[in-house]
């Protein structure tokens, strides 16, 4: 259609509404306008201006006689694709009302709709609409074409229960309606949870609304020369899967009520899911029972090709099949959806679509252990750049994202039946902690004063990597570096985060100590790492040695001697002096110095004694105690009683440390009690 015939057009329409509003008996000219626009639809068809002119004149009040307004209806041609808002503006117009155009014009317009189905972009504006729709299945003149809509819209997602009882109660009314039976069947046929498929009557047909006046369409078409109808417009909607494109079917493919039925005995069971094709389950919703209950039983390699296929046509352009995908069963990131990540990620923006935000970390927290350089460049990078903003938040968030996902590969790698860990997910497992160990200590560094949940994000993984390290895998893997140790220890002095961190210690002294593992020895420069934050610790809390760099690997928590100096006189001015290596003992540690103090003040009350002690303990403190008349105990006996005090109390894991190492003073072995056991 030629620039001046778009515009005669619009003006035409202008004249229509405008005399229909203010001169609603002038029938003559009405008439003549009416057959000019008319006749213009049918040979050039309707621009998308003009189209959403007429349908706006058509579903306002307008004074139109029902006989034009008919005419009308019967020349919508479009010459481009429907608008969602053609779409949305019938919609709204339909139902009961004052406001509303007569019951013949709205049904006009919903068969209308049904004819131009396969030409409305986007056609995810039904899905929009399908709780409006729905409700208005009861309405009787809209019921025919309305149920001829449903049934070409209606997805696995779209049944719920509520909806299934309504249409059972408006079939089961005083008169019998075909259009309601055959949505009613549609709605078995998709709702979950059922595997007799049996009693559903497919395919549904329903007659053509008017193949007239498609052919009269498509003649507009071939004389525009126009493309975009080319094969889109459905002439015969007697086969379901012509009017079911959310259904996927494979070629050569049978639905699965042609030969499913519900089995009763086990061998039933053996012999139908012998012939059940997982590749025949509706992919409109991924996370349907059915399609679970059948992955659980028939999860074989042979099926991953049908389940990739089935997940390339779901992801295509769909964002929302993300929430599908995070409920399949069992827990793999297929590689349909680990490409889609790759495309998807480097313009991922959590700002504006932060909504999805737990959704997509989530997933990728169930990605494959692939090389190194198959997932961290195209996959993990692109997470963290478009995560990171200079906030602490995002970075426990990353924390926490890699917690997971470590967990992941320790119950992928001990569920493997072959137990043999490849050099490449090695590798990758090595890298990443590496990798998540510096991320952990930028998130104390960047906090001044870190918060208990930012420090038990970090020691939750922690604990997460020492799982993977320890049999059965017992993986060479890294223990975290000593800098994020001394910085936990001394950046939040509470007794939880003491005891967690001696616990996790604990830990990779006995994964280390457990003979070679089958994927490659330790690494030594790990072992000389992992002895220099056990003295180092023990100092600290057990030997009251702290900051001291003349035993065997100690580093004195890597801080440099004129600072130590200067903080060793510092302690001794003050009012009682301190002895630096004292003060983060079991007696004078932050966190620890109350608790200690309890467990020696039970132990007096047990004893009965007179003459009790006052203030902190220490060596000296004991000595003068028993001299004066108090309890007698040693300064040994004084730890082991409150190490065993505080594991009453659920914090064990400066006691497991001291049993780990010095076990002298735990009484485990024979040997001097302030000897410290290395790798």
């Amino acid at each position: 259609m030629s620039q001046d015939r778009a515009i005669e057009r619009l003006r035409q329409l202008d004249t229509v509404s405008t005399e229909t509003r203010v001169k609603p008996h002038a029938a003559a000219t009405i008439k003549s306008e009416v057959d000019a626009v008319c006749k213009a639809a049918r040979e050039h068809g309707l621009s998308s201006l003009a189209l959403g002119n007429l349908i706006d004149l058509l579903t306002s009040q307008a004074t139109l006689d029902q006989a034009s307004q008919n005419v009308l209806l019967r020349s919508l041609y479009p010459a481009a694709k429907v608008g969602r808002d053609v779409v949305y503006m019938i919609v709204f117009s339909l139902g009961p009302g004052k406001q509303k155009p007569s019951n013949s014009t709205q049904s006009g317009l919903l068969r209308w709709l049904v004819l131009v189905f396969d030409l409305v972009d986007p056609s995810s504006v039904f899905s929009d609409c399908y709780n409006v729709l729905f409700n208005l299945v009861d309405v009787l003149y809209l019921r025919l074409h309305l149920c001829h809509l449903l049934t070409r819209i209606t997805k696995r997602k779209h049944v719920k229960a509520y909806r299934i009882d309504m249409l059972r109660r408006s079939e089961e009314g005083i008169t019998k309606d075909a259009s309601i039976a055959k949505l009613v069947s549609i709605y078995e046929f998709l709702k979950p949870g059922s595997f007799d498929l049996s009693k559903v009557k497919l395919p549904v047909t329903f007659a053509h609304a008017d193949p007239h006046w498609t052919e009269d369409l498509e003649s507009i078409q071939r004389r525009n020369g126009d493309s975009f109808l080319t094969g889109r417009l459905t002439k015969d909607d007697s086969k379901y899967g012509a009017m079911r494109k959310d259904f996927y079917q494979p070629h050569g493919s049978k639905r699965l009520s042609d030969h499913f039925v519900c089995p009763e005995t086990l061998s039933e069971v053996a012999t139908s899911f012998e012939r059940f094709d997982l590749s025949e389950t509706s992919c409109s919703d991924l996370a349907d029972r059915i399609f679970q209950r059948s992955l659980d039983l028939q999860y074989e390699a042979e099926h991953l090709g049908q389940i990739h296929e089935m997940l390339d046509v779901s992801l295509e352009g769909e964002l929302e099949t993300l929430d599908d995908v995070a409920e399949m069963v069992p827990k793999v990131l297929h590689p349909p959806v680990v490409n889609f990540f790759k495309s998807y990620l480097p313009i991922w923006k959590p700002a504006i679509e932060f909504e999805k935000e737990p959704l997509i970390l989530e997933l990728l927290s169930y990605v494959p252990i692939l090389p190194w350089e198959e997932i961290y460049p195209p996959i993990l990078q692109p997470m963290e750049l478009a995560l990171l903003d200079s906030t602490i938040e995002t970075l426990k968030t990353l924390t926490q994202f890699y917690t997971h996902l470590m967990r992941h590969w320790n119950t992928l790698l001990r569920q493997s039946s072959n137990r043999v860990t490849l050099s490449h997910q090695i590798e990758t497992i090595q890298k990443l902690s590496t990798h998540t160990f510096l991320l952990a200590l930028n998130t104390l560094i960047y906090s001044t004063t870190p918060t208990q949940q930012t420090t038990s994000v970090i020691l939750t993984y922690l604990e997460a990597h020492t799982a993977i390290l320890s049999p059965p895998l017992s993986l060479p893997l890294p223990p975290p570096l000593p800098l994020l140790i001394y910085t936990l220890l001394f950046a939040s002095p509470t007794l939880s985060t003491v005891s967690r961190v001696s616990a996790i210690l604990a830990r990779y002294k006995h994964a280390f100590e457990q003979a070679p593992s089958s994927s490659g020895p330790r690494n030594p420069e790990d072992i000389h790492s992992l002895n220099t934050v056990l003295i180092d610790t023990c100092n600290l809390l057990l030997r009251s040695r702290g900051f001291n760099i003349t035993d065997t690997h100690a580093k004195g928590c890597l801080i440099q001697r004129p600072l130590v100096d200067a903080l060793g006189r510092y302690a001794k001015s003050l009012t009682p002096p301190l002895d630096l290596a004292h003060c983060f003992s079991l007696s004078y540690h932050t966190g620890l110095a109350s608790s200690s103090t309890a467990a020696f003040k039970e132990l007096e009350k047990q004893s009965e004694v007179e003459v009790e002690h006052e203030g902190l303990v220490s060596p000296k403190s004991l000595q003068t105690l028993g001299r004066d008349g108090g309890l007698k105990i040693g300064w040994r006996e004084y730890r082991v009683h409150v190490l065993k005090w505080l594991e009453g109390f659920g914090a064990d894991g400066v006691g497991n440390l001291g049993r780990a190492t010095m076990r002298g003073l735990m009484g485990g072995e024979k040997g001097r009690e302030s000897d410290v056991a290395k790798v």
